[in-house]
């Protein structure tokens, strides 16, 4: 594959360069093309992982920068790449991509995927300033809500203390092999998703810029984990938390306590994070409220296996390259 074929996925996505680009793959991701004498025409990408899942640990794949030229659309491009990617690898039993676009429609139509449901992006605010910056009238009233909503929360906190004093923070520059082994244990209580390896979880990171690591420990024992990313889209810094494991309540409270200070020390707009089952409950509880965005995700099982129902998903950004 050469350089060129940014140009191709430029028609949908700003990657800025092909380094950029290969940052989102690991070293056994497809990629399958068309290209004519001058360009290529068709894209499909696609990384193996596992997924944990309800019928166990299952070899799967998901896929990304899924792109036919505009001029070249409805003539069945992608179907042929499509067709002969599920053919070479016919031990994957699981696909999941996001967020829809033209091409992944086609999966939808004709490939037997399904419309799982779609990830709300929750955003807690920090410093309204940043966000009504240069509406006076507007500041004040965001900065009024956000203290009525914080004195509110904080009366129920008060009534619903998790106590954390036995919890341990530690910011790392990688994490450590425990990591592993929390997954394990604390597994079976999640839904579907990528299974947590180190393997998958700092192949991520390649393409993340800026962001900052924490484990927690109870009893010398890794408990949890955070990893957030630091983004600016013009006026607005915020920190994206990209993927949390937990295997406590105290460890999920602090977890989210030493991210928020973080993010009032950056002076950040806000901390965004992905609402599921599974958080829901703490993102509310911490005044966490929805950024009205969300995240179409759709998804293929070959076994027999429910999957349309984004209750039984625990998605994060960690997933796929959305930030």
């Amino acid at each position: 594959m050469k350089p060129t074929v940014l140009q191709l996925i430029d028609e949908i996505y700003d990657l800025g360069s092909y380094e950029n680009f290969l940052e989102r793959y690991t070293e056994d991701s497809i990629h399958k093309t068309i290209e004519n004498e001058e360009s290529y025409v068709a894209h499909l990408g696609a990384i193996f992982r596992d997924f944990h899942t309800p019928k166990g640990s299952l070899r799967g794949a998901f896929l990304l920068d899924n792109v036919v030229t505009e001029n070249r659309r409805r003539e069945g491009l992608f179907t042929k790449l499509y067709r002969e990617f599920e053919e070479e690898n016919p031990e994957r039993e699981i696909f999941l991509t996001f967020p829809l676009q033209e091409e992944l429609l086609h999966l939808v139509d004709h490939q037997g995927y399904e419309i799982v449901g779609e990830v709300p992006v929750f955003a807690k605010v920090l410093n309204p300033r940043h966000i009504v910056k240069g509406n006076f009238l507007l500041r004040g009233f965001v900065s009024a809500i956000s203290k009525m909503v914080e004195g509110l929360s904080s009366v129920w906190r008060k009534k619903n203390r998790v106590d954390t004093s036995q919890v341990t923070l530690q910011e790392v520059k990688e994490f450590s092999p425990e990591v592993e082994a929390l997954w394990e244990r604390v597994k079976k209580d999640f839904p579907i998703m990528s299974e947590r390896t180190l393997d998958f979880i700092h192949g991520k990171m390649r393409s993340f810029g800026k962001y900052i690591l924490w484990e927690a420990r109870e009893n010398n024992q890794l408990t949890g984990y955070l990893m957030a990313r630091y983004i600016e889209r013009g006026e607005i810094r915020y920190l994206m938390i990209m993927d949390m494991l937990w295997e406590t309540k105290a460890t999920e409270k602090a977890l989210y306590d030493v991210c928020e200070e973080r993010g009032k020390a950056m002076d950040v707009s806000l901390i965004g994070a992905w609402k599921t089952k599974k958080n829901s409950q703490a993102l509310m509880e911490r005044q966490f409220r929805f950024a009205k965005s969300s995240i179409v995700t759709v998804a293929k099982a070959k076994v027999d296996m429910n999957i349309k129902d984004m209750d039984l998903w625990h998605l994060q950004p960690i997933e796929g390259e959305v930030y």
